[in-house]
């Protein structure tokens, strides 16, 4: 939460005593219009130039309800303003605020430029073409999701009473990379690369969203659902 900081001599202060009289109000009053200054400069004016405000919007943010001109010129000949409308010596009061605040906005920009340089130095590929056409030449069994043979289980040939060719039976075939949750997570590219042909507008941002959602848990999803499975449904449920 922003804050500044307050000396304890503020209602002592020769700048307080000098507004107190130039404008023949109370000590509490005059203190309440600076930090109502103050905390309105933080998210306003963080650099302290108050030089493009009215003098009127200096005197609203303040609570002054008498003449505009007569509170500005007063903060001035207090020494609250420098001649050129900075609030004086802002820096001493909120540069640490400014510093972080600075600190943030940099770190933040090095992660969007750190993520957006992995999207950009991974090649694009024909590996959606290739996945097609691969496809076209695959028996689909009713077995889900299945997507590679269990080269654990041996194929059982049973005798046949004919001269027919021997009968193959089903083997029910468990994944053990799913179920040992070993499958690798699918890279940010490539869900991007999905989302866009699914005819996503951010494809990049929805990725993001999917990618960030899975890793929190661990990628449990594919115990059931292959990535693209789970990515289609992702997209229908934020339609």
């Amino acid at each position: 939460m922003p804050w500044i900081e307050l000396h304890q001599t503020l209602p002592t202060n020769k700048k307080t005593m000098r507004l107190c009289n130039l404008l023949n109000i109370s000590k509490p009053h005059a203190i309440g219009c600076m930090c109502l200054l103050w905390l309105w400069a933080i998210d306003n004016a963080p650099d302290g130039d108050l030089s493009q405000f009215s003098d009127k919007e200096i005197s609203d943010v303040s609570e002054w309800k008498k003449k505009p001109d007569v509170f500005a010129s007063a903060l001035i000949d207090s020494g609250f303003l420098d001649a050129d409308k900075h609030i004086h010596d802002w820096y001493n009061y909120a540069g640490k605020l400014i510093d972080r605040r600075e600190i943030q906005r940099e770190q933040s920009r090095i992660r969007q430029q750190r993520r957006r340089d992995k999207i950009n130095s991974v090649p694009v590929t024909n590996a959606d073409v290739t996945r097609d056409k691969r496809d076209e030449n695959v028996t689909v069994t009713n077995t889900p999701y299945l997507t590679v043979p269990n080269r654990t289980v041996p194929y059982l040939i049973t005798e046949t009473t004919d001269n027919s060719a021997p009968v193959l039976p089903v083997e029910k075939v468990v994944d053990k990379t799913v179920e040992n949750s070993t499958i690798a997570a699918p890279k940010i590219y490539e869900v991007t690369q999905h989302f866009k042909s699914h005819g996503s507008q951010n494809a990049f941002s929805e990725a993001m969203s999917f990618t960030d959602y899975n890793e929190d848990r661990n990628w449990q999803i594919l115990k059931n659902f292959t990535w693209q499975q789970a990515a289609d449904n992702w997209l229908k449920n934020a339609k």
